[in-house]
Parts: C-alpha cells; sequence; structure tokens
C-alpha cells in the first residue's frame, strides 16, 4: 500500500511518500492471508531451524501454563540442554526426532509428574505420538501399560 501525501500531511510530514520501500506482503495487513502467509512462513521456519522450534514451544507453554493453572518456571536455554542430554530422541521410545510437520516424530514436552507445571526437572521431550498416547497417565502408569501392551501382542 502506498502512503497518500494528504495522510502524510496530517501528520504534518510535508514530503512524498517513499516508494521504494519493501513490500512485506502482498496482503492486507490482519487479513486472514496475511496470517494465513505469516503462520506458512514460521512453519517453514520451524521445520529447519531447531532453535526457533523450541522457542515456539516454549512461547506456547508459557501462554498455557496459566490458563491451565500450572506453574511455568522454564528457561528456553534449558529446553536446549535438556533436547541435546537426549540427543535429540524420545525419552520413551528412543525414535529420533523430525520437526516436519504433522510428523508424529515432532519432539513435544512431557510432564513427567502432571500434577506439577513445567519446570526443568518435571520435563522431558517425547515424540507427539508417544504424549498423545500418553495423555494424563503418570510415568510409572505409562511404562507399565506399554509393558502390557508389548507382552499381549509380543
Amino acid at each position: 500500500h502506498q502512503v497518500s501525501r494528504c495522510y502524510l500531511h496530517d501528520f504534518g510530514i510535508e514530503r512524498e511518500p517513499d516508494v521504494t520501500a519493501k513490500k512485506i506482503s502482498v496482503y492486507e495487513v490482519g487479513s486472514p492471508e496475511h496470517r494465513r502467509e505469516k503462520w506458512q512462513k514460521r512453519r517453514a521456519k520451524a521445520e529447519t531451524d531447531p532453535n526457533y522450534f523450541l522457542s515456539q514451544l516454549w512461547s506456547n507453554a508459557k501462554v498455557n501454563a496459566p490458563k491451565r493453572s500450572l506453574e511455568f518456571s522454564l528457561d528456553p536455554i534449558d529446553m536446549g540442554f535438556l533436547i541435546e542430554f537426549q540427543d535429540w530422541k524420545c525419552a520413551f521410545s528412543g525414535r529420533p526426532f523430525s520437526l516436519e510437520t504433522g510428523s508424529p516424530d515432532r519432539p513435544s514436552m512431557d510432564r513427567i509428574d502432571n500434577n506439577l507445571g513445567y519446570v526443568a526437572s518435571n520435563l522431558h521431550f517425547v515424540t507427539v505420538e508417544v504424549n498423545y498416547m500418553k495423555g494424563e497417565m503418570s510415568y510409572a502408569d505409562f511404562v507399565a501399560r506399554s509393558k502390557e501392551i508389548a507382552l499381549n501382542c509380543g
């Protein structure tokens, strides 16, 4: 969009608008199309930049913790150390993580004790698929249930 001369004049600016300014998006800022374009760029960056992906996980947890009445005292650097300590593999299955959107092997933060909040000592990383299967079960209950299933199907 070009800023009109009269609009600038309303603010006491007496010059022609800069028509060489870089256009960020072809869509109106705030429009559904603009939001979709912005979301697609973020998703693409999260699939290729592990630090960006972890920062998004951290931000989501920080926003959602108070809504769920959970403590949040997690530092983004702690998250990086934790996932590196796990060698970018699921704490339960040992499967390597994938940052690809929609992958069942995408990293997900799991609270070891669901009664506690997002604190470094209560977290580990698991795949989205494993976190979905675990649900609200405790660590011990999930491991016991998984062993039962493996024995029954094995």
